[in-house]
């Protein structure tokens, strides 16, 4: 990218845009910004980012142990973090999976990458699954791991004695919150019949 920005400025400085000697200041000024920014891969700041290998690495490569802090994870938010780094590297990991052999249509084609990720994943969780039972034979950890059915869908509604229904168009993507929304709602409704009663 610093290859490319030295470049771009000097074809500037070259041309009729770049050929006042204020603007090649400027774009050399944007050059050295762009040049020291790709050299702080960690920059003065506030953080709230989990260690993993690759930060510990950079921290003792480009500062003093005096100018960075640590602390430890709380045990009430820690599973969650450690969750949440999982999750995004195992995403990661799922976008650059690709299907043992491309289909011939578009479609198929991402069809056929859907299901290696999911074999990938239930593969995960029954390696997960194996690991608990031998590690914590007493427990039952097993009994939280489910996996994931073939071919792989959602669901989006249940509906017994009506219609599907659709998504309202509010802008809430969760169905989860409209599900609980529905949930207090009923409540509310519940409470307030038996208060009048």
């Amino acid at each position: 990218m610093a290859r490319n920005c030295s470049s771009f400025i000097m074809r500037s400085y070259d041309s009729a845009c770049y050929r006042d000697r204020k603007d090649y200041s400027q774009a050399i000024l944007i050059f050295l910004l762009v040049r020291y920014s790709m050299t702080q891969a960690l920059p003065d700041g506030l953080y709230d980012k989990l260690l993993t290998d690759d930060v510990i690495t950079e921290l003792s490569r480009a500062l003093h142990s005096d100018h960075y802090t640590l602390k430890d994870l709380d045990t009430g938010s820690g599973p969650r973090q450690l969750a949440e780094a999982l999750a995004e590297q195992l995403a990661r990991v799922l976008q650059d999976i690709a299907p043992h052999a491309s289909g011939d249509a578009e479609q198929d084609n991402k069809a056929s990458r859907l299901q290696v990720q999911l074999a990938f994943v239930n593969a995960v969780l029954v390696d997960l699954r194996q690991r608990l039972a031998s590690q914590y034979p007493g427990q039952d950890h097993g009994a939280d791991i489910r996996l994931i059915a073939a071919p792989a869908k959602s669901l989006t509604a249940v509906h017994r004695q009506r219609a599907a229904p659709s998504a309202p168009d509010t802008g809430i993507t969760a169905p989860w919150f409209i599900h609980r929304c529905e949930d207090v709602a009923s409540t509310i409704e519940r409470t307030a019949s038996r208060t009048c009663q």
